[in-house]
């Protein structure tokens, strides 16, 4: 328990906690300590926090994030304490109103004299409700789901801040190159002759930047090209800011911002030279809180050296907005979890696997070295591929299993041509598509595995199946420098044109996915609310942003909610006592993480029904070798 008093001869408030040492006070006078003069920060008699009165007004909406993270131990206001809360509350209330800024009057009346288009693209009340706390800070932090428009506050954030006269420079996936453009097109009347796709060699990109007589309104470029031409976009940068013009730099998906530190130091580079920097994700955490420290370095270059692992919860409370799917009113989407017995063969197979990856894991102890890591990554991989679809063990692997059992490789070579040669979950994914199609329903597939796209699309082909892999072209790679167009048909549908048939076509019911090709970047919420996980890993990013695919915000034609009207149901398809236990028990307590961090109610649904399947015992004894 954490009692707060007012001690009014000091003009001082206290935060007393029921145990010596309470980590939730220690890190909020870690975090008031930055910017407090000496003496307006110091200890109780009993051994809490005392925080001089004008030290609370200033940090007041720092205080209050801390005081919701502690509110699972419980936190005790006196009744002077409260009237002190709201009086600075009032307070901070007036200025505002007073003061002419953050409002959400003056916000839109800025955006209109901005030419903002307010018909189209007014915000809603969670993106106002957001702009109002990001305004105030020339740097923000955007973490809302899929579907609340972090795109469109991003540009709002931006014209607001800089009255209309900026640069965007805009880190992104290829994937979203359409959905900016059309954005910044919609809102701010963007030509498209003024929005530049980073491409070409580095002597194309600087003439196309640096050359040009007309300046650009924005400059596209995804994460792995900025790897590389990052000299070329930091002089760019420091060219437009020394001209004048301040630049806005957008870090987009940023969970995709991690790596070496050759891959993250360009991005750093670049970030630092700009006026105003922004990063967006839905998931901005794939495992843990460590994977924000890159992504605030780059947002604040200033504070670079002094964040890290260890302070990362405390540094970015109160710097970041979320809307999560609880405030956009969307229904819990319906989880559902079919588990199968794998076949006698499929499960004597596994266990050949299992032992071979725990001599292999005894053999090379902590596995500390690189190479031994990505052999053991590669087994794991493995052994969920089998689980997934047994045809798809290599010609490797029968080679050295015919040395020891020739009788089990003729098994599995015979098994290769017979009826139900692919697995109970491949089987299970082909009917239970057929019934959804019959039933009038489109119904999304998702698989980690090639070979189990290209199956299942096959086999249901007589219903229109279409599928998207990572070497589908998109309609931009034509302009990629390294696409080669001889490698490809040139009758061969696009990503872009799979998808429109998915949506437009009556007869095509079935669109089977990689979540690593198309697991961002696409909606189908308006057309498709079911969807069946043949298989998982252990990305959690994947995961979560696989699903939003179809449980996200949209409008139909009469303006309602989709979600609101038609619930999502998730089919996620498990092999019982084999490694999907593990990668179960991983992403639950990823997505765990994650929920308790960003305090988003609305991950629950899937925490609630991520129940475990299997006592620690047993997951203790599947993690490690499983004894016949």
């Amino acid at each position: 328990m954490i009692t707060i008093g007012f001690d009014q001869s000091e003009g001082e408030i206290t935060f007393d906690s029921d145990i010596m040492i309470n980590p939730i006070l220690m890190n909020l006078e870690a975090t008031l300590q930055r910017n407090a003069w000496e003496g307006d920060i110091s200890d109780t008699e009993n051994g809490g926090l005392s925080i001089a009165l004008h030290v609370a007004i200033t940090n007041f909406e720092t205080i209050l994030g801390f005081l919701r993270s502690a509110s699972g131990e419980g936190v005790k206001f006196s009744k002077k304490t409260r009237e002190v809360f709201e009086f600075i509350r009032d307070l901070l209330e007036q200025d505002v109103v007073e003061s002419g800024e953050t409002t959400a009057e003056h916000i839109n009346q800025i955006l209109s004299e901005c030419d903002w288009n307010q018909n189209d693209r007014s915000l809603s009340e969670f993106q106002m409700r957001n702009m109002i706390k990001t305004v105030r800070r020339d740097n923000a932090a955007i973490f809302s789901v899929p579907g609340a428009g972090k795109t469109v506050e991003a540009l709002a954030y931006s014209t607001y801040l800089t009255r209309g006269d900026c640069t965007y420079v805009i880190i992104c996936p290829r994937n979203a190159y359409v959905a900016w453009e059309s954005e910044m097109q919609a809102c701010l009347g963007f030509s498209e002759n003024s929005i530049l796709r980073a491409t070409g060699t580095d002597k194309e990109l600087r003439a196309a930047l640096l050359l040009r007589k007309k300046p650009l309104n924005a400059v596209l470029i995804n994460y792995n090209r900025l790897w590389f031409r990052h000299n070329t976009i930091s002089e760019y940068i420091r060219t437009r800011e020394k001209n004048g013009t301040p630049v806005v730099f957008i870090m987009d998906e940023s969970h995709h911002f991690k790596g070496g530190k050759a891959f993250t130091s360009g991005v750093k580079r670049c970030s630092a030279y700009a006026s105003h920097r922004l990063i967006l994700s839905g998931t901005p955490m794939p495992r843990s809180p460590g994977d924000l420290v890159h992504q605030f370095q780059a947002l604040m270059p200033s504070e670079m050296g002094s964040i890290n692992e260890g302070n990362i919860e405390d540094f970015s409370t109160g710097l970041f907005v979320r809307t999560t799917k609880d405030d956009l009113g969307l229904l819990e989407p319906n989880i559902l979890w079919k588990d199968l017995p794998m076949d006698p063969l499929q499960a004597e197979i596994y266990d050949i696997l299992t032992n071979e990856y725990a001599r292999e894991l005894a053999a090379r102890g902590n596995a500390r070295a690189w190479g031994d890591l990505i052999r053991l990554q590669r087994i794991i991989i493995y052994i969920i591929m089998h689980v997934s679809n047994p045809t798809l063990v290599d010609e490797k692997f029968l080679a050295s299993l015919r040395n020891a059992n020739p009788d089990l490789v003729d098994q599995i070579e015979e098994a290769r041509s017979g009826h139900d040669r692919y697995g109970p979950k491949i089987r299970y994914a082909l009917s239970r598509a057929r019934q959804l199609a019959s039933e009038g329903k489109k119904v999304l597939i998702w698989s980690y595995f090639v070979g189990n796209v290209s199956i299942i699309s096959d086999g249901l082909e007589d219903i229109g199946a279409v599928f998207i892999r990572g070497d589908v072209p998109t309609e931009e790679s034509w302009e990629e420098e390294y696409y080669v167009p001889e490698e490809h048909d040139e009758e061969e549908e696009t990503r872009e044109q799979k998808i429109r048939r998915f949506k437009e076509d009556e007869d095509c019911m079935v669109l089977v996915a990689n979540p690593a090709a198309a697991g961002e970047g696409i909606s189908l919420h308006d057309v498709c609310h079911h969807a069946i996980y043949v298989d998982r890993t252990f990305n959690a990013t994947q995961f979560m942003q696989s699903m939003d695919r179809i449980h996200r915000y949209g409008k139909d034609s009469e303006g309602e909610i989709i979600c609101q009207k038609i619930p999502t149901t998730i089919e996620i398809v498990r092999c019982k006592h084999s490694i999907d236990q593990v990668v179960h028990e991983n992403l639950r307590r990823k997505m765990d993480t994650m929920y308790q961090w960003l305090n988003d109610p609305s991950l629950s649904p899937q925490l609630s029904s991520l129940e475990p399947m299997i006592s620690e015992v047993e997951l203790e004894m599947i993690s490690t070798v499983r004894k016949t």
